[in-house]
């Protein structure tokens, strides 16, 4: 576990769970969590990173709701390792949900379709956020394409209630021109 001190407090992180505790081990307010998580992650020189370790990172802030943490982390790999199309295929789908849970969707979105477009990634789960992304924005037809698109790519029928399943099931339920979609 690693210490970090805020406003004379003890904390630690413990990155094999993604974890911040006070000194008394109990999980801190959101806020605090949000001030530790800016100390800790963005105090990392990410220069001396593998592709392995940085990934890890940028999982890790995504999974302590770090979104704009890991929205930053994101893009110093799209500025440092742009030519890795393996490492792009992991991190645009992280880079693009945390946008959305952030409240950047129409940002997060233009980014990822910048580089989906640039580079040809293609991934299942890289469209299932894509077309996450246009239901939010109300761009049904969007989110559908995308949808379809993932579910092409995945061989279709995975799993009832993967995210996947559940863009279907908000693109039914939000579109009156999609309502006939099956289940």
């Amino acid at each position: 576990m690693n210490e970090i001190c805020l406003d004379g407090e003890v904390y630690y992180y413990d990155s094999d769970k993604a974890v911040f505790f006070d000194e008394n081990f109990m999980i801190p307010s959101r806020p605090i969590i949000q001030k530790l998580a800016e100390s800790y992650f963005l105090s990392i020189d990410t220069t001396t990173l593998s592709d392995e370790n940085l990934i890890s990172l940028i999982k890790q802030t995504k999974k302590t709701e770090a979104y704009k943490i890991t929205i930053k982390l994101c893009e110093i790999a799209f500025r440092t390792r742009i030519d890795e199309l393996s490492m792009l295929r992991i991190i645009l789908p992280i880079y693009n949900s945390a946008c959305r849970n952030a409240g950047y969707v129409k940002e997060g979105l233009e980014t990822t379709l910048h580089y989906y477009r640039l580079f040809k990634v293609d991934s299942s789960v890289l469209f299932t956020t894509i077309g996450s992304s246009y239901c939010d924005l109300g761009d049904y037809d969007n989110a559908l394409k995308f949808a379809n698109k993932a579910y092409a790519m995945q061989g279709g029928g995975v799993g009832y209630n993967n995210e996947l399943s559940l863009l279907y099931k908000r693109i039914k339920k939000l579109s009156p021109s999609h309502s006939n979609l099956n289940d």
